[in-house]
């Protein structure tokens, strides 16, 4: 019987000898691929950051070209009305501020030179300025209302 018991012990001994080397290896292997597990997101880290940089510099792109494109319409409506055949030279803001409530035609006209376009609207003629605003006159001929523009128009409407 003594035998038998140490052949049991003996088993026992080697089964959780074996059970011990197989959890050994399951958390040696779960280390090996937490190990590579953490090397992959941090590559995929870096690369997420980078992408990052490259969106910020590709903002920053989009900026200078919406900022240089607007000087350039500008520029090209500053020049549209310099060539064309009724454009005047566009009154400057100090002028643009001279004109008065109840000035007439002939003292507008003066001051500011011919308007890009004119229209009636009701019982009022409205002079427009490209690049600076709005004139209205009643129907007596006295300025009543002057509206600045708030974004500079791009194109005529020639009628």
């Amino acid at each position: 019987m003594a035998a038998l018991r140490k052949i049991i012990v003996l088993f026992a001994i080697v089964f959780m000898a074996l059970g011990c080397y197989a959890e050994e290896q399951k958390t040696v292997g779960a280390g090996a691929d937490a190990a590579g597990l953490s090397a992959k997101v941090a590559e995929l880290e870096g690369k997420l950051e980078k992408l990052a940089k490259g969106a910020e510099e590709m903002q920053e792109q989009i900026d200078k070209l919406a900022e240089s494109n607007g000087r350039l319409a500008k520029g090209l409506r500053n020049l549209e009305l310099a060539t064309q055949f009724s454009a005047t030279t566009r009154p400057d803001m100090d002028t643009w501020k001279k004109v008065k409530k109840g000035m007439s035609y002939d003292e507008v006209l003066n001051l500011l030179g011919n308007p890009e376009r004119m229209e009636m609207l009701g019982n009022s003629d409205v002079w427009y300025y490209f690049g600076m605003g709005s004139i209205t006159f009643d129907r007596s001929g006295r300025m009543n209302s002057q509206s600045t523009f708030k974004q500079l128009p791009l194109e005529r409407d020639v009628r």
